[in-house]
Formats: C-alpha cells, structure tokens, sequence
C-alpha cells in the first residue's frame, strides 16, 4: 500500500502485480569501504591499528568485518555485484596491512599466501581463508522470520545447578547442611 497524490487529495492505493526488490544502497558501500580506502577511484590503504596482531588476527578480523557486511545485506538481489568491488578493496587492504606489518612489498605478501586466487594463512596447522562472495550463502526465506528453537536449554542443569541439588559439602562430603 502507498499513498499516491492526486489533485491536491492523498489516496491509499494497493500496488499490484508489483514484486518488492532488496538493493545494496551504494551509499552504505562507500561508507564501509571508507575504512579500507575508496571505490572511486580504487585505492586501497592499509589499515593501521591492526600491525601489531598476528597474521591469522589481521585475516580474521578482515573476515570479520566483511562476512557480517555481506550477510547483512545477503537477501538483497544485487548483493555479489554491488560488493564485487568491495570484496578487492577488502582483500587488497588485508595484503597491504600484512605487507607494512612485516616490512615487505605486497607483491611478496602475495605470493607468499595467496593461492589458487584464494589468500591463506596458516597458524597451528589450521588454515584459515579469507571470505569470498563466493561463500555467501542467501538465507531461505522459509524460515525468516522464525526465531531459535531454545526450548532445550531451558531443561540441562548446570554444573552449579548439579552441585547445588546434591546437597553435599564438597570440602568434608557431610550430608544435608555444612
């Protein structure tokens, strides 16, 4: 339903065979690209307070930042075009902030984890990837608006819950009372 003007008097008037579209607003785009540069024109730029962690902590707040962005907006029908540019900028702005962190040139940070178009850090013998729009996956929209089935938490006693039923001093194991 929209309101329509029509000589000077306001109508209600019911839309029809009209389909609802969800767009990226390019202004939001720009405003959180601000962070890691500008899209127009390309420029990345390393991102300063983050030098001092790890290599995995650089890659995963970057996968961080992104992911949430594009799931946010992951119903949207034009979400992998719109972030497209975006997803360079991010990705380019996580090879500079690790080539400033160790002092090099970006062109080594590249080919140091970048594999099969794919940027990889290993820590610990696990390897973690940078977020792609390639795994965004769309939520079904079946279950929009359902919320968390947290039905079964209600009923799972604690472990303080336990010890507090068995009724038990734990320092002497006296019965009923301490």
């Amino acid at each position: 339903i929209i309101t329509v003007k029509r000589g000077g008097k306001k109508y209600k008037q019911k839309l029809s065979g009209v389909a609802m579209i969800l767009e990226v607003p390019k202004e939001r785009v720009n405003k959180f690209a601000s962070r890691y540069g500008t899209l127009e024109p390309m420029k990345s730029l390393h991102v300063i307070p983050r030098i001092d962690d790890s290599d995995a902590e650089i890659l995963l707040g970057f996968n961080q930042e992104f992911r949430g962005f594009a799931q946010y907006y992951a119903m949207a029908h034009d979400v992998k075009t719109k972030l497209n540019k975006l997803q360079w900028l991010v990705e380019s702005s996580l090879l500079k902030t690790l080539a400033s962190k160790h002092k090099t040139s970006v062109g080594k940070i590249t080919a140091k984890y970048k594999r099969k178009e794919e940027v990889k850090v290993v820590l610990n013998n696990k390897e973690y990837t940078f977020f792609r729009l390639k795994m965004l996956k769309k939520p079904s929209w079946i279950n929009i608006d359902q919320l968390p089935n947290g039905y079964f938490f209600h009923w799972k006693r604690t472990s303080l819950e336990k010890r507090i039923a068995a009724n038990k001093c734990e320092y002497c194991d006296k019965q009923d009372g301490y």
